[in-house]
């Protein structure tokens, strides 16, 4: 078992903070969407078929998907590859077999490394549940900060503390800043 059952019951989970060591891995980052339940084959003894929740990223063809491995649940991030088979970069086993509506937000991930053909721990990576209007601020402030001294010349009228306005972008609230770094 890993760590205590937190699971998303609102359908959209951020997949983000790929570790930089692997920062080809960054292109999986983003909100996945559940999708309608999908009859998955599955290789295991445990099931030969299952109704499992299938989300997807909300632009680019990538999945999180539930497998069983060895009668173990666990999550993966890939990418099609045939109906309803998939290419898997990423991973997380579940701290409950028994709970398939989503994964666990306090799994550790696991990276594929072609290099050593296993899995390899992804350090930084988090799974966080996100609100349906994908808000995850509730104080409504924003604080950007921590540039390095080569880019400061460029961005630094950006640092500095946000506020929520009522407007949104492709769902997403819009920030105005308040207050210069």
């Amino acid at each position: 078992m890993i760590g205590v059952s937190s699971r998303c019951a609102t359908g959209h989970i951020y997949i983000g903070n790929v570790d930089m060591d692997n920062a080809e891995l960054v292109i999986f980052n983003g909100i996945y969407v559940q999708q309608q339940s999908v009859v998955v084959p599955q290789t295991s003894a445990r099931n030969s078929r299952l109704n499992l929740p299938v989300y997807k990223h909300e632009s680019r063809d990538q999945f999180l998907h539930a497998v069983f491995v060895d009668t173990e649940l666990h999550w993966r991030i890939g990418v099609r590859s045939g109906h309803n088979n998939f290419v898997d970069y990423l991973d997380a086993q579940s701290a409950d077999d028994d709970d398939t509506t989503s994964p666990d937000m306090t799994s550790r991930w696991h990276f594929w490394s072609a290099y050593n053909h296993s899995w390899s721990p992804a350090r930084r990576l988090r799974a966080t549940c996100v609100g349906s209007d994908f808000v995850t601020c509730t104080s409504g402030l924003l604080s950007v900060s921590g540039l390095t001294p080569r880019h400061q010349r460029w961005h630094r009228m950006r640092m500095g503390t946000y506020s929520v306005t009522p407007l949104t972008n492709q769902l997403r609230p819009v920030y105005k800043l308040v207050s210069e770094q």
